[in-house]
């Protein structure tokens, strides 16, 4: 429902893919154990030991921000 304009769960894969492999930023967040994996306003979400978690339109959260203020950017374009 976050992306509307694709047509299958192997477009949302894909989209994963897109993500994870080019992103703008990755930040690590310590208190909660996962890389976000930003492109654009899209937000991948790892665990610390590579599961995933989600993709979704979420680069302007809160959790996001919480996790720049404790100085967890690892990486940035």
């Amino acid at each position: 429902m976050d992306y509307p304009e694709l047509n299958s769960y192997l477009e949302y894969v894909d989209k994963i893919y897109n993500v994870f492999e080019n992103p703008d930023m990755i930040i690590l967040d310590e208190v909660n154990s996962e890389y976000y994996y930003i492109q654009g306003e899209d937000l991948l979400r790892i665990t610390t030991n590579g599961d995933f978690v989600s993709l979704y339109p979420g680069a302007g959260s809160n959790r996001v921000t919480n996790a720049l203020d404790t100085g967890g950017l690892i990486w940035e374009k």
